[in-house]
């Protein structure tokens, strides 16, 4: 049992993940496996320990193994301007000039791993624990580019470990529980405009972090030898994201200007519930080579209803965003092709729906939009006790047009107003995974 500890212990501090190509800012690369064959079955294909992620339930299958995965992920998100105007109070009235700056890609590369540990205790009880994370978030872009006042960097890291049991009921029924102890740390930064003060511009970058606690459950059933279905569920997790805001005054700016714009660093904190999530898995063995797995998620995002961040001890008024995302559907399927007993192939698609509702309330945080997985993989195994398993993923993003208006200068609200407008045309990713297996 020492072993198994120092595993988990050795590993914890890869777990720290900033980035996210599912709907919203969902992380599904929790298996390369599954990558392999587009998600498809979530928890109840058999063949790796990610079933303690996806259903809990699903460990009734496996043996006593570890597994460690990395998905390297390189994405392109070029904004592309079409417009962008400021509306300004003049002193008199109001004139509308464009607004200033270039265009930019806000896409970035990333390692997201994860680590499994599973244990059989007795025929019908397995213990298990996982190290993943379930929501990541990373976009990035120039100080100086064309939405620099809507955002320059966005980052939300998540570590979650998941302990977890399940319990073979019936040859045919297994359930699964377990809880999370859920750690998440938040970076939000943008340009300040500071022109009514005939200064240049000025940051404000924000930071906090927190932990909670949230639990996961499931039930897999079993009618024939060759099928399986499976559901599962994972509970929201309510953060209280404590931590600073910091304002920096522009170059030149005077003592007493840095004062009149509130420079300097104060308390802040916003409440973010991680939503969540039901699964719905099917696997059947058509053959002794070839498999099939459906899937589909269900995610609760219509509690994202806005970004709301406060400053307590502080009179300054509290920074919305509004959000008014919606609930939406993954849909997967997927093939295994076992060529023999060392090599096995995979292929699968994936539609993915996003929560964002219109161009009006799309963000340059989270520029999202529709998309779909196409992808390939698979394993090899040069021996009885290890594995090792590759994936590829191709994502394509349906155009996504930004129209997102913003008040520019607090201190006067709608005197200074910009609405962003452009396209994100250009946006896909390519997903490098690899994984290793050992059973002991």
């Amino acid at each position: 049992m020492v072993r198994r500890t120092w595993l988990v212990s050795a590993l914890l501090p890869l777990l720290y993940v900033e980035s996210s190509l599912s709907a919203g800012f969902q992380i599904t690369e929790h298996s390369v496996v599954g990558m392999g064959r587009g998600f498809a079955g979530f928890g109840v294909n058999h063949d790796d320990a990610s079933s303690l992620h996806f259903n809990p339930a699903g460990m009734s299958l496996l043996g006593e193994q570890a597994q460690f995965g990395l998905s390297a992920i390189n994405s392109q998100s070029l904004y592309e301007d079409i417009g962008t105007t400021q509306r300004v109070f003049n002193g008199v009235g109001f004139s509308t000039i464009p607004g200033q700056g270039n265009d930019d890609d806000g896409g970035v590369s990333a390692v997201i791993p994860n680590t499994y540990l599973v244990y059989p205790y007795n025929d019908s009880i397995t213990f298990g624990v996982g190290i993943a994370s379930p929501f990541g978030l990373a976009t990035e872009y120039d100080s100086g580019w064309v939405g620099r006042y809507h955002g320059i960097e966005s980052s939300l890291k998540t570590v979650d470990i998941n302990p977890s049991v399940s319990w073979q009921a019936s040859e045919s029924l297994s359930v699964g529980f377990g809880v999370s102890a859920q750690y998440a740390e938040v970076v939000l930064s943008r340009a300040v405009y500071l022109a009514p003060l005939s200064l240049a511009d000025g940051f404000v970058e924000l930071e906090g972090n927190d932990w909670s606690f949230g639990w996961n459950a499931g039930i897999l059933w079993q009618p024939t030898v060759s099928q399986r279905l499976g559901i599962s569920y994972r509970s929201p997790v309510k953060h209280t994201i404590k931590g600073e805001r910091d304002l920096q005054a522009p170059a030149g700016a005077s003592p007493a200007q840095a004062a009149a714009i509130g420079a300097g660093k104060i308390d802040a904190q916003s409440e973010l519930e991680l939503p969540e999530s039901v699964y719905v898995g099917y696997w059947h063995q058509l053959n002794p080579e070839w498999a099939l797995s459906l899937g589909a998620r269900w995610t609760r995002w219509s509690r994202f209803d806005e970004l709301r961040i406060s400053f307590p001890g502080s009179s300054n008024a509290d920074d919305v965003t509004p959000e008014q995302w919606h609930n939406v559907w993954m849909a997967n399927i997927g093939l295994d092709y076992r060529w023999n007993d060392r090599w096995t192939f995979r292929g699968g698609i994936a539609y993915d729906q996003s929560p964002v509702p219109n161009r009006e309330l799309r963000t340059v945080r989270v520029p999202d939009n529709d998309r779909i997985w196409y992808t390939l993989g698979f394993s090899y195994t040069p021996s009885s006790q290890w594995r090792w398993d590759v994936a590829y993923a191709r994502l394509e993003f349906k155009g996504a047009e930004l129209a997102t208006e913003i008040d520019l200068f607090s201190a006067s609200p709608g005197a200074f107003t910009e609405t962003l407008n452009g396209n994100y045309d250009d946006a896909s990713a390519d997903i490098v995974g690899v994984q290793l297996q050992y059973w002991f």
